[in-house]
Protein backbone atom coordinates (compact mmCIF):
# COMPACT_ATOMS: atom_id res chain seq x y z
CA UNK A 1 0.00 0.00 0.00
CA UNK A 2 1.43 3.37 -1.04
CA UNK A 3 0.27 6.97 -0.69
CA UNK A 4 0.54 9.66 -3.35
CA UNK A 5 -1.18 12.70 -4.86
CA UNK A 6 -2.84 12.76 -8.26
CA UNK A 7 -1.91 16.45 -8.71
CA UNK A 8 1.09 17.08 -6.44
CA UNK A 9 1.89 20.44 -8.08
CA UNK A 10 -1.22 21.91 -6.44
CA UNK A 11 0.54 21.54 -3.09
CA UNK A 12 2.47 24.66 -4.11
CA UNK A 13 -0.65 26.57 -3.07
CA UNK A 14 0.64 26.19 0.49
CA UNK A 15 3.15 28.91 -0.40
CA UNK A 16 0.24 31.32 -0.75
CA UNK A 17 -1.07 30.65 2.74
CA UNK A 18 1.11 33.33 4.46
CA UNK A 19 -0.08 35.87 1.89
CA UNK A 20 -3.71 34.91 2.54
CA UNK A 21 -3.22 35.20 6.29
CA UNK A 22 -1.57 38.60 5.91
CA UNK A 23 -4.51 39.76 3.80
CA UNK A 24 -7.02 38.64 6.39
CA UNK A 25 -5.07 40.35 9.17
CA UNK A 26 -4.70 43.60 7.21
CA UNK A 27 -8.39 43.62 6.44
CA UNK A 28 -9.22 43.24 10.11
CA UNK A 29 -6.85 46.09 11.01
CA UNK A 30 -8.54 48.39 8.47
CA UNK A 31 -12.07 47.74 9.75
CA UNK A 32 -13.69 51.03 10.93
CA UNK A 33 -14.89 51.42 14.51
CA UNK A 34 -15.78 53.91 17.15
CA UNK A 35 -13.95 54.39 20.43
CA UNK A 36 -16.16 54.52 23.48
CA UNK A 37 -15.12 56.00 26.82
CA UNK A 38 -15.64 52.62 28.47
CA UNK A 39 -13.73 50.64 25.83
CA UNK A 40 -10.98 49.75 28.30
CA UNK A 41 -13.55 48.29 30.65
CA UNK A 42 -15.13 46.25 27.81
CA UNK A 43 -11.71 44.96 26.75
CA UNK A 44 -10.90 43.98 30.32
CA UNK A 45 -14.18 42.07 30.60
CA UNK A 46 -13.59 40.31 27.30
CA UNK A 47 -10.11 39.33 28.39
CA UNK A 48 -11.48 37.92 31.61
CA UNK A 49 -13.78 35.68 29.56
CA UNK A 50 -10.99 34.57 27.22
CA UNK A 51 -12.53 36.21 24.16
CA UNK A 52 -9.58 38.43 23.45
CA UNK A 53 -7.85 35.42 21.90
CA UNK A 54 -10.83 34.58 19.68
CA UNK A 55 -9.25 36.16 16.63
CA UNK A 56 -6.27 33.82 16.94
CA UNK A 57 -8.42 30.72 17.30
CA UNK A 58 -10.62 31.68 14.36
CA UNK A 59 -7.58 32.51 12.28
CA UNK A 60 -5.99 29.17 13.12
CA UNK A 61 -9.17 27.35 12.08
CA UNK A 62 -9.21 29.19 8.77
CA UNK A 63 -5.62 28.12 8.13
CA UNK A 64 -6.62 24.50 8.76
CA UNK A 65 -9.65 24.86 6.44
CA UNK A 66 -7.50 26.27 3.62
CA UNK A 67 -4.87 23.58 4.17
CA UNK A 68 -7.44 20.79 3.97
CA UNK A 69 -8.90 22.24 0.78
CA UNK A 70 -5.46 22.39 -0.82
CA UNK A 71 -4.81 18.77 0.15
CA UNK A 72 -8.19 17.77 -1.32
CA UNK A 73 -7.43 19.59 -4.59
CA UNK A 74 -4.10 17.77 -4.85
CA UNK A 75 -5.99 14.47 -4.94
CA UNK A 76 -4.68 12.21 -2.18
CA UNK A 77 -4.93 8.52 -2.99
CA UNK A 78 -3.80 5.12 -1.77
CA UNK A 79 -2.31 2.78 -4.34
CA UNK A 80 -1.89 -0.98 -4.47
CA UNK A 81 0.58 -2.49 -6.94
CA UNK A 82 -0.88 -5.48 -8.77
CA UNK A 83 1.21 -8.01 -10.67
CA UNK A 84 -0.30 -9.19 -13.93
CA UNK A 85 0.89 -12.28 -15.78
CA UNK A 86 0.66 -12.07 -19.51
CA UNK A 87 -0.20 -15.29 -21.32
CA UNK A 88 2.87 -17.37 -22.12
CA UNK A 89 1.43 -18.34 -25.49
CA UNK A 90 1.09 -22.07 -24.71
CA UNK A 91 -2.33 -23.65 -25.26
CA UNK A 92 -2.99 -27.08 -23.77
CA UNK A 93 -5.94 -29.41 -24.31
CA UNK A 94 -6.26 -32.24 -21.81
CA UNK A 95 -7.94 -35.46 -22.91
CA UNK A 96 -9.09 -37.78 -20.09
CA UNK A 97 -10.63 -41.22 -20.42
CA UNK A 98 -13.76 -41.60 -18.24
CA UNK A 99 -14.84 -45.05 -19.41
CA UNK A 100 -15.97 -47.63 -16.86
CA UNK A 101 -12.47 -49.01 -16.43
CA UNK A 102 -11.37 -45.70 -14.87
CA UNK A 103 -13.18 -46.94 -11.75
CA UNK A 104 -10.37 -49.43 -11.30
CA UNK A 105 -9.01 -49.22 -7.74
CA UNK A 106 -5.29 -49.65 -8.37
CA UNK A 107 -4.13 -46.12 -7.49
CA UNK A 108 -3.62 -44.07 -4.33
CA UNK A 109 -4.09 -40.38 -3.62
CA UNK A 110 -3.44 -38.50 -0.38
CA UNK A 111 -2.36 -41.77 1.22
CA UNK A 112 -5.72 -43.38 0.48
CA UNK A 113 -6.81 -46.04 -1.98
CA UNK A 114 -8.27 -44.31 -5.03
CA UNK A 115 -9.70 -45.02 -8.44
CA UNK A 116 -7.75 -44.19 -11.55
CA UNK A 117 -10.01 -41.22 -12.23
CA UNK A 118 -9.60 -39.84 -8.70
CA UNK A 119 -5.82 -39.98 -9.03
CA UNK A 120 -5.92 -38.34 -12.47
CA UNK A 121 -8.09 -35.48 -11.21
CA UNK A 122 -5.71 -34.86 -8.30
CA UNK A 123 -2.63 -34.82 -10.55
CA UNK A 124 -4.33 -32.57 -13.11
CA UNK A 125 -5.26 -30.12 -10.36
CA UNK A 126 -1.58 -29.79 -9.39
CA UNK A 127 -0.52 -29.56 -13.06
CA UNK A 128 -2.95 -26.72 -13.79
CA UNK A 129 -1.93 -24.74 -10.70
CA UNK A 130 1.70 -24.80 -11.87
CA UNK A 131 0.82 -23.22 -15.23
CA UNK A 132 -1.13 -20.04 -14.40
CA UNK A 133 -0.10 -18.27 -17.61
CA UNK A 134 -1.28 -21.00 -20.04
CA UNK A 135 -4.67 -21.37 -21.62
CA UNK A 136 -5.89 -24.86 -20.75
CA UNK A 137 -8.98 -26.76 -21.84
CA UNK A 138 -10.26 -30.28 -21.34
CA UNK A 139 -12.16 -33.02 -23.16
CA UNK A 140 -13.48 -36.12 -21.39
CA UNK A 141 -14.28 -39.22 -23.40
CA UNK A 142 -15.48 -42.78 -23.27
CA UNK A 143 -17.48 -44.05 -26.23
CA UNK A 144 -18.09 -40.39 -27.14
CA UNK A 145 -16.21 -37.18 -26.32
CA UNK A 146 -17.60 -34.13 -24.60
CA UNK A 147 -16.10 -30.72 -23.89
CA UNK A 148 -15.46 -30.14 -20.20
CA UNK A 149 -13.89 -26.72 -20.75
CA UNK A 150 -12.69 -24.68 -23.74
CA UNK A 151 -9.26 -23.08 -23.63
CA UNK A 152 -9.27 -20.65 -20.74
CA UNK A 153 -7.12 -18.71 -18.31
CA UNK A 154 -9.87 -19.00 -15.69
CA UNK A 155 -8.18 -21.93 -14.02
CA UNK A 156 -10.31 -21.90 -10.88
CA UNK A 157 -13.39 -22.45 -13.02
CA UNK A 158 -11.57 -25.16 -15.01
CA UNK A 159 -10.44 -27.00 -11.86
CA UNK A 160 -13.97 -26.93 -10.46
CA UNK A 161 -15.29 -28.46 -13.69
CA UNK A 162 -12.66 -31.19 -13.58
CA UNK A 163 -13.66 -32.11 -10.02
CA UNK A 164 -17.24 -32.63 -11.23
CA UNK A 165 -16.50 -35.11 -14.03
CA UNK A 166 -17.44 -38.70 -13.24
CA UNK A 167 -17.60 -42.03 -14.96
CA UNK A 168 -21.05 -42.03 -16.52
CA UNK A 169 -21.00 -38.40 -17.66
CA UNK A 170 -21.07 -39.98 -21.13
CA UNK A 171 -22.02 -43.60 -21.90
CA UNK A 172 -19.21 -45.45 -20.06
CA UNK A 173 -19.10 -48.56 -22.25
CA UNK A 174 -16.32 -48.60 -24.77
CA UNK A 175 -13.41 -46.27 -25.45
CA UNK A 176 -12.79 -44.20 -28.56
CA UNK A 177 -9.53 -42.23 -28.60
CA UNK A 178 -9.63 -40.74 -32.11
CA UNK A 179 -12.71 -38.44 -31.92
CA UNK A 180 -11.67 -36.66 -28.69
CA UNK A 181 -8.18 -36.18 -30.13
CA UNK A 182 -9.74 -34.66 -33.25
CA UNK A 183 -11.93 -32.39 -31.11
CA UNK A 184 -8.88 -31.22 -29.15
CA UNK A 185 -6.93 -30.53 -32.35
CA UNK A 186 -9.85 -28.54 -33.77
CA UNK A 187 -9.96 -26.39 -30.64
CA UNK A 188 -6.24 -25.73 -30.83
CA UNK A 189 -6.27 -25.03 -34.57
CA UNK A 190 -8.37 -21.94 -33.85
CA UNK A 191 -5.63 -20.53 -31.59
CA UNK A 192 -3.23 -19.59 -34.38
CA UNK A 193 -1.53 -16.84 -32.35
CA UNK A 194 -0.18 -19.37 -29.82
CA UNK A 195 3.55 -20.02 -29.59
CA UNK A 196 2.95 -23.68 -28.77
CA UNK A 197 -0.08 -25.97 -28.88
CA UNK A 198 -0.17 -29.39 -27.25
CA UNK A 199 -2.61 -32.20 -26.49
CA UNK A 200 -2.15 -34.60 -23.55
CA UNK A 201 -4.28 -37.73 -24.04
CA UNK A 202 -4.70 -40.14 -21.12
CA UNK A 203 -6.36 -43.55 -21.40
CA UNK A 204 -6.42 -46.87 -19.56
CA UNK A 205 -7.78 -49.09 -22.34
CA UNK A 206 -8.04 -49.63 -26.05
CA UNK A 207 -10.37 -48.63 -28.85
CA UNK A 208 -13.53 -50.72 -28.43
CA UNK A 209 -15.24 -51.26 -30.76
CA UNK A 210 -12.50 -50.89 -33.41
CA UNK A 211 -12.79 -47.43 -35.01
CA UNK A 212 -13.52 -46.78 -38.64
CA UNK A 213 -10.79 -44.10 -38.68
CA UNK A 214 -7.50 -45.05 -36.97
CA UNK A 215 -6.58 -42.59 -34.20
CA UNK A 216 -3.14 -42.19 -35.78
CA UNK A 217 -4.85 -40.27 -38.60
CA UNK A 218 -5.92 -37.63 -36.10
CA UNK A 219 -2.35 -37.49 -34.81
CA UNK A 220 -1.06 -36.91 -38.34
CA UNK A 221 -3.57 -34.09 -38.77
CA UNK A 222 -2.38 -32.60 -35.47
CA UNK A 223 1.25 -32.64 -36.65
CA UNK A 224 0.26 -31.00 -39.93
CA UNK A 225 -1.37 -28.17 -37.96
CA UNK A 226 1.63 -27.75 -35.65
CA UNK A 227 -0.04 -29.39 -32.65
CA UNK A 228 2.11 -31.70 -30.50
CA UNK A 229 0.48 -34.79 -28.98
CA UNK A 230 1.56 -36.50 -25.76
CA UNK A 231 -0.06 -39.77 -24.67
CA UNK A 232 -0.24 -41.46 -21.27
CA UNK A 233 -1.25 -45.05 -20.56
CA UNK A 234 -2.46 -45.43 -16.99
CA UNK A 235 -3.18 -48.40 -14.73
CA UNK A 236 -1.94 -51.91 -14.07
CA UNK A 237 -2.77 -54.84 -16.30
CA UNK A 238 -4.49 -58.07 -15.37
CA UNK A 239 -7.23 -58.61 -12.82
CA UNK A 240 -7.98 -55.31 -11.10
CA UNK A 241 -10.65 -54.45 -8.47
CA UNK A 242 -13.12 -51.78 -9.49
CA UNK A 243 -16.24 -50.03 -8.29
CA UNK A 244 -19.40 -51.19 -10.03
CA UNK A 245 -21.93 -48.92 -11.69
CA UNK A 246 -25.64 -49.00 -10.95
CA UNK A 247 -28.18 -49.84 -13.63
CA UNK A 248 -28.49 -46.21 -14.66
CA UNK A 249 -24.82 -46.29 -15.72
CA UNK A 250 -24.14 -42.99 -13.96
CA UNK A 251 -23.91 -43.72 -10.22
CA UNK A 252 -22.05 -46.27 -8.15
CA UNK A 253 -23.86 -49.46 -7.17
CA UNK A 254 -24.13 -49.80 -3.38
CA UNK A 255 -24.90 -52.63 -1.01
CA UNK A 256 -27.53 -52.65 1.75
CA UNK A 257 -25.17 -50.69 4.05
CA UNK A 258 -24.60 -47.96 1.44
CA UNK A 259 -21.06 -49.06 0.65
CA UNK A 260 -19.88 -49.05 -3.00
CA UNK A 261 -19.94 -52.51 -4.51
CA UNK A 262 -16.56 -53.81 -5.64
CA UNK A 263 -16.04 -56.24 -8.49
CA UNK A 264 -13.14 -57.19 -10.74
CA UNK A 265 -12.20 -56.47 -14.34
CA UNK A 266 -9.53 -57.56 -16.77
CA UNK A 267 -7.46 -54.49 -17.55
CA UNK A 268 -5.89 -54.44 -21.00
CA UNK A 269 -3.91 -51.51 -22.37
CA UNK A 270 -3.22 -50.79 -26.03
CA UNK A 271 0.20 -49.23 -25.50
CA UNK A 272 1.14 -49.71 -29.16
CA UNK A 273 -1.64 -47.42 -30.37
CA UNK A 274 -0.85 -44.75 -27.79
CA UNK A 275 2.84 -44.92 -28.74
CA UNK A 276 1.97 -44.57 -32.42
CA UNK A 277 -0.26 -41.55 -31.70
CA UNK A 278 2.56 -39.82 -29.81
CA UNK A 279 5.05 -40.64 -32.56
CA UNK A 280 2.82 -39.35 -35.36
CA UNK A 281 1.92 -36.30 -33.25
CA UNK A 282 5.52 -35.31 -32.57
CA UNK A 283 5.23 -35.82 -28.81
CA UNK A 284 6.13 -38.58 -26.36
CA UNK A 285 4.48 -41.65 -24.87
CA UNK A 286 4.45 -42.25 -21.11
CA UNK A 287 3.44 -45.21 -18.96
CA UNK A 288 1.98 -44.71 -15.47
CA UNK A 289 1.34 -47.76 -13.25
CA UNK A 290 0.72 -45.79 -10.07
CA UNK A 291 -0.09 -42.29 -8.85
CA UNK A 292 3.55 -41.34 -8.27
CA UNK A 293 4.53 -42.23 -11.83
CA UNK A 294 1.52 -40.32 -13.15
CA UNK A 295 2.51 -37.25 -11.15
CA UNK A 296 6.09 -37.48 -12.43
CA UNK A 297 4.86 -37.72 -16.02
CA UNK A 298 2.88 -34.49 -15.80
CA UNK A 299 5.85 -32.83 -14.11
CA UNK A 300 8.07 -33.99 -16.99
CA UNK A 301 5.61 -32.57 -19.54
CA UNK A 302 5.54 -29.39 -17.49
CA UNK A 303 9.34 -29.13 -17.83
CA UNK A 304 9.31 -29.96 -21.55
CA UNK A 305 6.69 -27.35 -22.40
CA UNK A 306 8.01 -24.15 -20.87
CA UNK A 307 8.26 -20.68 -22.34
CA UNK A 308 9.10 -17.23 -21.05
CA UNK A 309 6.35 -15.55 -19.09
CA UNK A 310 6.12 -11.78 -19.17
CA UNK A 311 5.10 -9.93 -16.04
CA UNK A 312 3.55 -6.49 -15.98
CA UNK A 313 2.60 -4.28 -13.08
CA UNK A 314 -0.17 -1.80 -12.63
CA UNK A 315 -1.32 0.23 -9.67
CA UNK A 316 -4.94 0.51 -8.58
CA UNK A 317 -5.74 3.68 -6.69
CA UNK A 318 -8.37 4.38 -4.08
CA UNK A 319 -9.20 8.09 -4.19
CA UNK A 320 -9.22 9.84 -0.80
CA UNK A 321 -9.82 13.51 -1.74
CA UNK A 322 -13.34 13.47 -0.27
CA UNK A 323 -12.10 12.97 3.29
CA UNK A 324 -10.08 16.23 3.64
CA UNK A 325 -12.81 18.13 1.76
CA UNK A 326 -15.51 16.97 4.19
CA UNK A 327 -13.24 17.79 7.13
CA UNK A 328 -12.64 21.28 5.70
CA UNK A 329 -16.38 21.94 5.25
CA UNK A 330 -17.18 20.74 8.77
CA UNK A 331 -14.42 22.89 10.24
CA UNK A 332 -15.54 25.88 8.19
CA UNK A 333 -19.09 25.49 9.50
CA UNK A 334 -17.80 25.35 13.09
CA UNK A 335 -15.63 28.43 12.51
CA UNK A 336 -18.54 30.42 11.10
CA UNK A 337 -20.79 29.28 13.94
CA UNK A 338 -18.28 30.39 16.58
CA UNK A 339 -17.58 33.66 14.77
CA UNK A 340 -21.28 34.56 14.80
CA UNK A 341 -22.00 33.46 18.38
CA UNK A 342 -19.60 33.26 21.31
CA UNK A 343 -16.66 34.71 19.38
CA UNK A 344 -18.66 37.42 17.69
CA UNK A 345 -16.69 40.66 17.35
CA UNK A 346 -18.05 44.18 17.28
CA UNK A 347 -16.64 46.66 14.71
Amino acid sequence: MSFSFAHPYLLLLFLLLPLALWGLSARRRRRPGLYFPAIARVAEAAKAQGKSHAIYWLGFMRVIVLSLMIVSLAGPRFGSKIREIESSGIDIMLGVDISGSMLGIDMAWNNKRATRLEAVKGVLDDFIQKRPSDRIGMIAFAGDPYLVSPLTLEHTWLRNNIRRIQVGSVPPNGTSIGPPLGMAVNRLSEAKESKSRIVIMLSDGRDEPPPSVPPTRYAEAAAALGVKVYTIAIGTEGRVPRYMLARDGKTLARDMLGRPEVGYMESSLDEATLQAIAEKGGGQFFRARDSEQLKNIYEEIDRLEKTEVKLSYRTEYEEAWLLPLCAALILLFIEQLLASTIFRALP
